[in-house]
């Protein structure tokens, strides 16, 4: 997850994966993305650690209150988790709606059915990357079901019906979710996380909401442009 997102976007240099980075094409990892996220499974596999690693990202500028501009680096946090969750949405709605190779249920059975990939992210990133506090115990507890929590609820938020599906609602439907889970999650679970009170990370949370709502869009374009050729 680190090695996706910094590629999505790491100008600001906030992404540090473990050991060496992975170098990927932008272009292919969004044809990659495309491609597996069609699949129930691997959709909520993504869509928990990529929730996960973006809480943590803010965590841990919440952690760094010494920097110039934390609006801005609250930005840069949750902006490459935005454009994945474009990306996955995008994959989704193409699975769904045009290729009606699954059912939209199947995305929500395979949420609850990932939530593992959630509590795998925050264990790796608390114990060894962004010293999440306490690392392990109650604190670690709630943070990955505050995260897990987040991501279910935004697949319930996107749970659409047919007309919907077939209508650009859809598209605004999803895009509300992915904002309410970078604002609600990564901003407050992150923030808690980092021992701050409601009202010191409360006013970051339009902040992340805009730089997520622009990444979504970007990412879901770029994901369409991208699409991977349908086999004959």
């Amino acid at each position: 997850m680190p090695d996706l997102q910094a590629t999505a976007e790491n100008a600001a240099g906030q992404i540090k994966p473990f050991g060496e980075q992975a170098e990927f094409e932008k272009h292919l990892m969004t044809r990659f993305l495309g491609a597996v996220g069609q699949d129930p499974d691997a959709y909520g596999a993504i869509s928990h650690a990529q929730q996960a690693y973006t809480t943590a990202l803010v965590a841990d500028v919440f952690r760094h209150p010494d920097r110039p501009d934390m609006g801005e680096a609250i930005r840069n946090a949750v902006h490459p988790g935005g454009a994945l969750a474009g990306m996955m949405a995008e994959a989704k709605a193409h699975a769904v709606i045009e290729l009606k190779t699954h059912e939209n249920g199947e995305y929500n059975e395979g949420i609850e059915n990932n939530a593992k990939w959630t509590n795998r992210i925050i264990d790796l990133v608390g114990a060894k990357y962004l010293e999440l506090i306490p690392v392990g115990g109650d604190a670690v507890t709630w943070i990955q079901e505050d995260v897990t929590e987040s991501v279910v609820e935004k697949s319930k938020r996107e749970a659409l019906n047919d007309a919907v599906l077939t209508s650009g609602q859809s598209y605004a439907k999803a895009e509300e979710a992915a904002k309410q889970a970078a604002a609600a999650a990564a901003v407050a679970t992150g923030g808690k996380a980092a021992g701050l009170t409601d009202e010191e990370y409360s006013v970051y949370l339009g902040s992340a909401s805009t730089a997520t709502a622009d990444a979504y869009s970007s990412g879901h374009n770029m994901s369409e442009k991208n699409r991977p050729p349908r086999e004959q």
